[in-house]
């Protein structure tokens, strides 16, 4: 299913843009809202990730800009694609551009005005949602840069003060402010858990445990890296309850 969300505060507006989205992408499902505080909550909570949004330029308590600046600041929405439905001509589109938004969609809405803007968006993402194995890179905040990560390279995470490192391949990175549990729902994978107050790990990446001392435990990866990570007893159980489900498949 493709998900979609619209924060509109204008009933009739709604309910065209989505008769319109029904005829032109008929996969895509919108949840609506009428104003920003409430979408960014649902947005910020959601497991599942939502594939297009569309915000009305004017809203009450808070405009489609500011809604859109707030929504780039959670990570795993920095690229998502961003329309905004607004009774503005092209002269807005430098702040179009500012908040990296895909396109557009001037009032009153037209299907024709849709399918020219955004059909061959929806046509791709339509055609991403489909249920196969896709190669899942996530972007991750790394200082003032944007590093793009494949999500099966990840060996774990380890939470040093302040900050959390993000260990992939033969590389980690420092991640400021970001606690195990913000990586751990970015990343939203079952193989990927916590295993100790301070570390996560990426069970597909292990290829044995073996106790270290009393209470704890470690993992053996199937790969050269500079990770070390421990299980303490808190996690052992349910780590090797999945550690079963999941490493088994590959015998």
């Amino acid at each position: 299913m493709l998900r979609g969300i619209i924060i509109e505060d204008d009933e009739r507006d709604v309910k065209l843009l989505l008769r319109i989205l029904k005829k032109v992408q008929p996969k895509l499902s919108c949840a609506v809202f009428s104003d920003g505080p409430q979408a960014l909550e649902h947005i910020r909570s959601q497991k599942k990730r939502i594939h297009i949004i569309f915000i009305d330029r004017q809203l009450p308590h808070m405009d489609g800009f500011t809604l859109a600046e707030k929504i780039r600041e959670c990570q795993r929405y920095i690229l998502t694609p961003i329309v905004f439905v607004t009774g503005y001509s092209m002269g807005q589109l430098d702040a179009f551009q500012e908040y990296h938004c895909y396109s557009y969609l001037v009032k009153p809405i037209s299907e024709g005005t849709v399918r020219q803007r955004i059909g061959p968006l929806l046509e791709t993402l339509g055609r991403e949602a489909k249920p196969k194995k896709l190669k899942r890179i996530i972007p991750f905040n790394i200082g003032q840069d944007v590093k793009f990560i494949d999500a099966e390279t990840i060996l774990g995470l380890e939470a040093m003060g302040r900050d959390c490192y993000l260990y992939a391949g033969t590389k980690s990175y420092r991640l400021p402010r970001q606690t195990i549990d913000m990586i751990l729902q970015e990343v939203n994978e079952p193989y990927f858990t916590r295993c100790h107050k301070s570390f996560a790990v990426n069970l597909k990446k292990v290829e044995d445990i073996k106790k270290e001392r009393r209470n704890i435990w470690k993992p053996v990866f199937s790969c050269e890296n500079d990770f070390s990570c421990e299980i303490s007893k808190t996690y052992y159980k349910e780590i090797m309850e999945l550690y079963q489900k999941y490493l088994s498949r590959a015998d």
